[in-house]
């Protein structure tokens, strides 16, 4: 605020001012100064209802500082973080108190709610803790609102728009002709490895090594955007130009400033998506995630791993693993491939998403897909997945292929799940309810999408048909 004050003088005299308060929380007032032109508008104090979106902190402030319009967006931006902490410490306080058995401690700084992992821990019976994350776990505008948590910086975007305007104003002939011809998005532990390795093994595609994810990366300045999209061409310029080039990073698809990206530097690439039943996704990324150390990969010293009943929801995740991760749709409506109601955007918000409408093409793929035993219903999916690619020869089987995995200690190897499991039951049924949801979008909304694609459509509908089915009762006979 100072900086929109001193940078943009008032006219003489003093004007006048309103302060935004939480309920009940007067040593935590913030005072915005209103421009002499808007004094006919008055800004409230917010009523004791604190949960109701129109009249939350956030919202409040935006509607004060949408009035006070010589505010610039840097402090404008500022403004929204300072009530958005303001408004996590009211929540915090008014927080209601777990059992006494239970240990209640934040993660870390960017944790939303009380974390009750540790009582989950050590009485696995116990189940008031996970229950009390399903009931905070809303997808209601109200708790949207509450935790509100923007997936970037709004500087990144500013970049990526302003370096689109460049390139596209300097015209095509300063880029050079090498292109990426495809890219396996998503999703992790769907078999994007195999499929890597597919093309990997073919004369025709040259695979970028490993995961190839600085698509990812987030750049605040033009200049930084458009030497970041300098290197990532010279990568590309470097792959051998009479092959097909492609790379794959399984959680790109989520990130919709990689999205955003890859569709303005190479807007004819096409994207391969593979899925697979929810219930099963969440217990197979745990059960990897707790045998892969991170940050630091080589030492097991320190080593927190999070119980299974925590991850409820994006706000209570750990190492990119929530229960919302299964949920495709919320990833695949950041497309632009289907129309969306008010719900949908809702949603998006409320799960820190945003659009990033692209025109690339889609192929979509069910791991049941990757390891049908009908010899002609796996023979039509490659085919069709080959085609989609641009490939002129057939493709061969798809390679198992599984991760490297250093050498794991017993008591950690201990700590892996089976979802089936009778202390899992209700974490289970929840993510049985979302998959119900899931398969839905995906049968009846995305697949009508012209610009998406699959390699055998009865078969893949049938696999995803199954999501709505508690796949341990399939394990169990």
């Amino acid at each position: 605020l100072n900086y929109c004050n001193n940078k943009n003088r008032d006219p003489p005299g003093k004007p006048p001012t309103a302060t935004v308060m939480g309920p009940d929380r007067p040593h935590l007032p913030l005072r915005v100064r209103i421009h002499p032109s808007v004094t006919d508008t008055h800004i409230p104090p917010i009523p004791p209802l604190r949960r109701s979106l129109s009249r939350s902190p956030i919202v409040t402030t935006v509607i004060a500082c949408r009035r006070y319009r010589r505010c610039t967006g840097a402090a404008a931006l500022f403004l929204l973080t300072l009530t958005y902490h303001a408004q996590r410490r009211w929540q915090a306080a008014d927080t209601k108190p777990l059992p006494a058995d239970h240990t209640h401690r934040r993660w870390q700084a960017a944790d939303f709610l009380p974390m009750p992992w540790e009582g989950l821990r050590d009485a696995p019976e116990e189940h008031e803790a996970f229950e009390d994350l399903l009931r905070r776990e809303n997808t209601t505008r109200r708790r949207c609102n509450e935790m509100w948590k923007p997936s970037f910086r709004i500087e990144s975007l500013a970049a990526l728009a302003e370096a689109d305007d460049r390139e596209r104003a300097a015209g095509a002939a300063i880029l050079p002709a090498h292109k990426i011809d495809f890219a396996v998005v998503g999703f992790p532990k769907c078999a994007t490895t195999s499929i890597h390795a597919l093309f990997h093994g073919t004369n025709e595609i040259n695979m970028m090594p490993d995961e190839y994810c600085r698509l990812i990366e987030e750049k605040y300045t033009v200049d930084d955007e458009l030497a970041f999209r300098g290197e990532v061409r010279a990568a590309v310029a470097a792959m051998p130009p009479e092959k097909k080039t492609a790379f794959k990073c399984p959680h790109l698809i989520k990130n919709a400033i990689a999205i955003s990206r890859l569709a303005s530097m190479y807007p004819d690439a096409v994207l391969l998506v593979g899925m697979r039943h929810p219930v099963l996704f969440f217990e197979s990324f745990y059960n990897y995630r707790v045998t892969t150390p991170w940050p630091n990969t080589t030492s097991w010293e320190d080593w927190a791993i999070h119980p299974p009943e925590a991850l409820v929801g994006f706000a209570n995740g750990w190492m990119d693993l929530d229960t919302d991760l299964g949920r495709y749709e919320l990833t695949l409506m950041q497309l632009g491939k289907v129309p969306l109601t008010d719900a949908d955007l809702s949603l998006l918000a409320c799960k820190g998403l945003s659009l990033a409408p692209t025109r690339q093409r889609v192929f979509v793929y069910d791991l049941g897909q990757i390891q049908d035993s009908d010899a002609d219903r796996g023979r039509a999916f490659l085919d069709g997945m080959g085609r989609f690619v641009g490939l002129d020869n057939l493709l061969r089987a798809v390679p198992v292929v599984n991760p490297k995995r250093k050498t794991v200690p017993p008591e950690v190897e201990a700590q892996q799940i089976d979802i089936c499991d009778k202390r899992f039951d209700k974490l289970r049924m929840l993510l049985l309810e979302r998959s119900k949801a899931t398969s839905a979008f995906v049968v009846d909304r995305f697949l009508r999408s012209p610009e998406v694609v699959v390699g055998g459509r009865g078969h893949f509908k049938e696999l995803v048909g199954a999501w709505a089915l508690d796949p341990c009762e399939a394990r169990r006979s």
